[in-house]
């Protein structure tokens, strides 16, 4: 392209201008609205022979059924005496349109700078809820600022917010000035959402993060929780504490995944050799050999058949049912039984785990977490 010669002041002039139209355009949809409204409400449209307002927008305008709607409904919902509420002033009619449909209480969900996509996906988000059982058993009667609740939220939404690579530089200057003690809440907004609106779905919320506060909508209550950056900062610290204690690049060490240990080959040998090495390390059957009683029997005298306990199950236990005890003055790794309404809590945890990683295409990580939950599921069951 040449180089165009302007003075600041045209190009502020011209930057003036669009805005205007801008403006224009955005509030036009005022004007036809309060025309279609008026129009209907008199009956003009019998004037020119027509029997309904559909009728007549159709053939006169080329405005469909389903558009008359639309002017109508955000007319008579966002609009008074011919203007548009001041606290609607800032949205496009696309955003209006899509507001429409949701609750008047997620309002405070949409700025103008939330994207439609977003608003769209805010009612998948509520029509999926209202088929969660879950919901109404676990979280209908919950206070709103339950803060364990709130913890377990913020700390699934940082997990997902900071997984992607192109968030490594973020995370790790999070870490860094946390470390140190430098850490802000203003400048830990503005690396968490440097685009000052960010909206992130994990399993039963939705956290809409904004340029001063963070929203979030969940399964099963009407009024969205409102809290502080500082509170997710505090999340943050808790959650990643033991990534913290290390040195180095901390993205690495919380999201690369282990790799898995690859078995060692196998020595061929041939048959004869293999038939006669199994047979050596086959110990034999002795039906008659007494046990000793230092045995543990197979199945305690007060047990249930197909009876289990989480406890069995150590490697599947989150840290905070896990301790340890002393036997014979020496400290042993021990565990604390679960109760039924932490068990549940850690299954809804592991859900939001799975719905998280797969989202990210983080089938592996999905599938372990999978695993962890049967686990639970058949203990639960018994």
């Amino acid at each position: 392209m040449g180089n165009i010669q302007i003075t600041m002041d045209e190009y502020l002039g011209l930057k003036k201008e669009i805005q205007k139209s801008i403006i224009h355009i955005a509030k036009s949809f005022v004007r036809i609205g309060q025309t279609l409204y008026k129009i209907d409400q008199k009956e003009a449209y019998r004037l020119d022979g027509y029997k309904t307002l559909s009728e007549f927008a159709l053939t006169e305008y080329g405005i469909s059924a389903s558009g008359v709607s639309r002017f109508l409904r955000v007319y008579r919902r966002y609009c008074q005496d011919g203007t548009i509420k001041d606290e609607y002033e800032r949205y496009t009619y696309a955003q209006l349109v899509e507001m429409l449909n949701l609750p008047q209480e997620d309002e405070t969900l949409i700025r103008p700078e939330t994207s439609r996509e977003d608003i769209r996906e805010l009612k998948r988000f509520n029509r999926e809820g209202e088929h969660d059982i879950h919901a109404l058993e676990s979280w209908k009667d919950q206070a709103p600022d339950d803060e364990e609740e709130l913890k377990n939220i913020l700390r699934d939404m940082l997990l997902i917010l900071f997984a992607q690579k192109d968030r490594e530089a973020d995370f790790n200057e999070i870490c860094e000035r946390t470390k140190a003690g430098r850490m802000h809440e203003k400048e830990f907004a503005e690396l968490v959402n440097p685009g000052g609106n960010k909206t992130i779905r994990n399993g039963r919320a939705m956290t809409f993060l904004f340029e001063s506060e963070i929203c979030i909508k969940v399964w099963g209550k009407d009024t969205p929780i409102v809290t502080t950056y500082e509170k997710l900062m505090e999340c943050f610290a808790e959650s990643f504490g033991e990534t913290l204690k290390a040195d180095g690049d901390w993205w690495a060490l919380q999201y690369t995944p282990q790799r898995t240990a690859q078995p060692e080959p196998q020595e061929e040998i041939a048959p004869a050799q293999r038939d006669k090495k199994q047979k050596a390390e086959k110990p034999e059957q002795n039906s008659d050999k007494p046990e000793r009683s230092g045995d543990k029997p197979e199945r305690e005298e007060n047990e249930i058949p197909g009876q289990d306990t989480i406890l069995n199950h150590p490697e599947y236990l989150p840290e905070k049912y896990k301790t340890s005890a002393e036997v014979n003055g020496e400290p042993v790794p021990a565990a604390v039984e679960p109760t039924k309404a932490q068990q549940k809590e850690e299954c809804f945890s592991l859900l939001s785990t799975i719905q998280g990683n797969v989202t990210l295409e983080k089938y592996e990580e999905a599938y372990l977490a999978a695993g962890r939950l049967v686990t639970y599921l058949e203990v639960m069951k018994c």
